[in-house]
């Protein structure tokens, strides 16, 4: 039996909401946490167990056992858990950014990164771990959400978990459970696709970031999911009907983390200068479906980016944004 690779020494739970431990395998689970102990026997692939909520705090301890083999979690807190999502705007790191700041090793401050399909990842470092905010993890951290993340953190005092989960050109169709996707009047023939299906083709085929990348952290208990993504996605055919499209991902995605009213701050893609022909469509398309889909704010992001710049190197303003989004819901 194992662990989901999310359950280790220094992360973060989502504090008052009930907490899922889960893994994989057969057998009897047990866990212990805040003096709760609760135990599943699994007869099947996936097991999961939902612990009551609590209050912001910590560190904590966790133990696990998994049909006899004791798993003991160190330095756990309960705070506030983001899933940073989508594609190259989102996934940007520190060092290829231009913002004037200056960086803050903070250990209330934690990351997870989901380790990508390697492919043109090769040179990139994946630890499977939660990492705090320090100096010599900086080389991990994504620019939006260290800055949001430190941003919210010295607002509520209280540990914040930032979860990425981002892949470079990547189509919102990859990231959708493809069974869902193609009983839907959605499907678009590849002609009529953005050029990047093609080019970036093998991590773009319907459900494959899905499955190789989003269902590793699903159930994980979250506060909040920051959506950043619709570049690859502005093929006129696709600008039309994005907003439907993220209807159906935000839905998958509340299915799968089991909770029918998970908030979303959806990122409006930058003005680009040189982008496809259905770019300001998907502009609007992105303020629409916030419009329509209950428990979604908007951030607007038309107005801030460099337009000769397909990935802007100012990520300060859209973080300060995304701050405010997030502060109304916590």
């Amino acid at each position: 039996m194992k662990l989901n690779p999310l359950f280790c020494d220094k992360a973060v739970l989502q504090c008052d909401r009930p907490v899922h431990v889960f893994g994989t395998g057969s057998g009897r689970v047990s866990v212990t946490f805040l003096n709760e102990t609760k135990t599943v026997i699994s007869a099947g692939e996936t097991w999961c167990i939902m612990l009551s909520p609590h209050p912001a705090g910590g560190p904590y301890e966790m133990e696990i056992n998994l049909d006899g083999q004791i798993v003991c979690l160190h330095d756990l807190m309960l705070g506030y858990v983001f899933l940073c999502a989508g594609q190259s705007n989102m996934q940007l790191k520190m060092d290829e950014t231009s913002d004037q700041f200056q960086y803050e090793d903070n250990s209330m401050l934690r990351l997870f990164t989901v380790p990508r399909p390697l492919l043109m990842d090769t040179a990139e470092y994946f630890p499977q771990s939660w990492v705090c905010c320090e100096a010599d993890t900086g080389i991990c951290w994504s620019a939006i959400p260290y800055h949001f993340g430190q941003m919210i953190q010295r607002t509520k005092n209280t540990a914040i978990g930032i979860i990425s989960c981002c892949k470079g050109a990547s189509v919102i169709q990859s990231w959708m459970d493809e069974a869902l996707l193609h009983t839907s009047p959605f499907v678009i023939p590849d002609q009529d696709r953005h050029c990047d299906l093609k080019l970036f083709s093998a991590w773009n085929p319907d459900g494959y970031l899905y499955h190789s990348m989003f269902r590793t952290v699903a159930p994980y208990s979250m506060c909040c999911v920051i959506w950043y993504q619709g570049e690859s996605n502005t093929s006129p055919a696709e600008a039309a009907i994005y907003d439907k499209l993220l209807a159906l991902l935000i839905s998958n995605w509340r299915r799968d983390l089991v909770d029918e009213t998970l908030p979303f701050i959806l990122v409006q893609i930058h003005s680009y200068a040189h982008g496809a022909a259905g770019w300001k469509k998907l502009q609007d398309a992105q303020r629409k479906a916030a419009d329509a889909i209950p428990n979604v704010i908007f951030v607007q992001n038309d107005d801030l980016g460099e337009p000769d710049r397909i990935h802007p190197v100012y990520k300060l303003p859209i973080s300060r944004r995304i701050a405010r989004a997030v502060r109304t819901l916590i």
